[in-house]
């Protein structure tokens, strides 16, 4: 009967009465050690030079200047620009709407009747005209700077994108997510200290007084009558 040669996956060792060549017994350690594992190297920031940094700040300076650009716009002509032109009104309506008021019930007919020659001397027509043509050339230049201030707010949009794309093609390290957030916040805590500024310093500056107006006017028409 044959038999296979004795293989070291059998669970027992069979050693021949002869020893064969090619056979070496099967030595087991006694204890055995893990091989060290190599170190995973740390990931090294990326290292910037003068120029990529100097890139990214003027990115960063490009967006705050844009958002603030955009924020100034709509404050001054949105609100700034209307209670401007409100204060002036008012200092007029001072003289104005008691004149309107009281022409009805207190003036005379001699009153009436100078005050029409008096507007027929001085032309009511060409001034209506006048006035017209400047309230219309008036809103036309404001619409201009309009225009202008937002060319300010589409070049620092502009300046903001081609950096921010030479950033982001080059891979550069920026946390977008962080330079958003402070240039938002940064806006938002500069749009709420403009309208607490105006609100408690700028409304409540006090302007010439219509005494100081009154005195201003009387001592003008006191100097002409001593020529």
């Amino acid at each position: 009967m044959l038999r296979r040669p004795p293989s070291y996956s059998d669970s027992f060792l069979v050693l021949p009465s002869t020893p064969r060549a090619g056979l070496t017994p099967l030595i087991i350690p006694t204890s055995v050690e893990p091989l060290p594992l190599e170190e995973e190297e740390e990931a090294q920031p990326q290292q910037l030079g003068w120029a990529q940094k100097s890139v990214i700040v003027a990115f960063k300076g490009s967006l705050h200047i844009l958002c603030i650009s955009a924020f100034e716009t709509a404050f001054y002509f949105l609100y700034v620009n209307r209670s401007e032109n409100e204060g002036i009104l008012n200092t007029i309506n001072t003289y104005y709407q008691p004149l309107v008021a009281g022409c009805a019930l207190s003036w005379s007919n001699t009153t009436r009747w100078l005050v029409d020659e008096f507007l027929r001397a001085i032309d009511q027509a060409s001034i209506d005209a006048a006035g017209t043509a400047a309230a219309t050339s008036r809103a036309a230049y404001n619409q201009r700077l309009l225009v202008w201030s937002s060319m300010y707010s589409v070049i620092c949009f502009g300046v903001c994108c081609a950096l921010g794309g030479v950033a982001k093609w080059q891979r550069w390290q920026i946390r977008w997510a962080k330079v958003l957030a402070e240039t938002g916040l940064f806006v938002l805590v500069l749009g709420l200290y403009e309208i607490f500024f105006f609100r408690t310093i700028i409304y409540n500056y006090d302007t010439l007084s219509t005494a100081e107006l009154n005195m201003y006017l009387v001592d003008g028409l006191a100097r002409c009558a001593t020529l």
